[in-house]
């Protein structure tokens, strides 16, 4: 048992040695004694036991490494949504299929004006204030219809 613990091999050759090591002993079995039967029997038991935890064990690793991507993959979904959502950009998030087309028009026409008001108020250069307080008017006539 020490051995099969040492030696990493893939379930199904264990399961072809073990049966062709059980072939053998029951083809041979005038040679061993009573004892060393119920002991390779019980070997064998304790083996195909092991062969069963470990794959309960690698089943379970599986299903928790499926369930830990979903939920990496929802998180992801959630934050992207939220980023969309917080940024200047939070229009893009509404399709034409949904509601009316205009409706993501006004949305992103609503958000260029914020944010044309945002630079003329906090720039500094007469060129750039002169002209973000000039494309707000633009946007209002395009909100407006």
């Amino acid at each position: 048992e020490d051995f099969i613990k040492a030696v990493k091999l893939p379930a199904y050759a264990v399961r072809d040695k073990a049966e062709k090591l059980r072939a053998l002993a029951q083809r041979n079995s005038d040679i061993f004694t009573e004892d060393q039967r119920r002991q390779m029997e019980e070997a064998d038991a304790r083996l195909r036991e092991k062969i069963e935890r470990d794959r309960e064990e690698a089943r379970q690793k599986q299903m928790e490494a499926e369930r830990d991507d979903r939920e990496r993959e929802e998180v992801r979904h959630q934050q992207a949504q939220r980023k969309a959502q917080s940024s200047d950009q939070w229009w893009k998030t509404l399709s034409a299929a949904s509601g009316t087309g205009g409706e993501r028009e006004i949305a992103k026409w609503s958000a260029r004006l914020k944010r044309f008001e945002a630079i003329a108020n906090s720039t500094a250069e007469e060129g750039e204030r002169k002209n973000a307080s000039r494309l707000p008017g633009s946007a209002r006539k395009k909100i407006r219809g």
